[in-house]
Formats: C-alpha cells, structure tokens, sequence
C-alpha cells in the first residue's frame, strides 16, 4: 500500500498526505514485528513454534518485514499486539466515513407492497 501511495501521487490522482500505517499481530509475536519496531531494528526475527487463535496474525517470519518497518516509521505509525481473549471480543460498531467516500443520501425504506427493483429508481 505505501508504494502505491507513491505511485498514485506520481500520477497526479492523489496529494502527499498519507495515513498511519498501523501493523497489529498476535501478542505472542513479541519477538517480531512488534519488538522490532520498538528496538528500531530493520528486519525481524523468526518467531518459533507460533501459536495464536488468530491464524491471519501468526506469520513467524515475514517476507518484506524491512519494507513493513519503513513504511510504519515514514508514516509516523505503530505496531501493537493483541492477544486472543481480546482478538474473540466483537469490535465496536460505527459508520467510518473518508473524504473520498462521503456517506450517501439516506432513501426511504420499502413499503412490503413495494416492488425492490423500483428502489434505485
């Protein structure tokens, strides 16, 4: 993502302005991504025998983690670790709203009578 903001800007489609890039992983990865941000070291260390609930998060070793790492830091971001019991707890719920997406006109519902393909109409 942080290259194609580049690029995107290279072309003109995009200004400069960037936002944070937040990494999250498996508490247990502190030895990882985490720590190696927090040391300010460039590349991580390969994390054995991980375990986490949270399969999306258990990656020992990353391929690009010095790519990672720069992008966090050029973006004044931050790498956190979340553990399993809090992975499980539901996220809270609200509307997220960008400037490139502004939230849309709300159109009255339908009546059950109502034919749905007279609804984008």
């Amino acid at each position: 993502m942080w290259k194609s903001f580049d690029e995107m800007e290279q072309l003109g489609w995009i200004d400069s302005k960037r936002p944070k890039m937040i990494v999250v992983q498996a508490e247990g990865w502190r030895s990882g991504g985490v720590r190696a941000f927090e040391q300010g070291a460039e590349r991580t260390e390969f994390w054995q025998n991980a375990s986490t609930i949270s399969s999306g998060l258990r990656v020992p070793k990353p391929l690009g983690d010095f790519l990672i790492l720069r992008a966090v830091r050029e973006s004044s971001g931050t790498c956190i670790a979340i553990g399993d019991r809090e992975a499980l707890e539901p996220a809270p719920r609200r509307p997220v709203w960008t400037a490139s997406s502004p939230p849309r006109k709300a159109r009255p519902a339908l009546r059950p009578s109502e034919d749905c393909s007279k609804a984008d109409s």
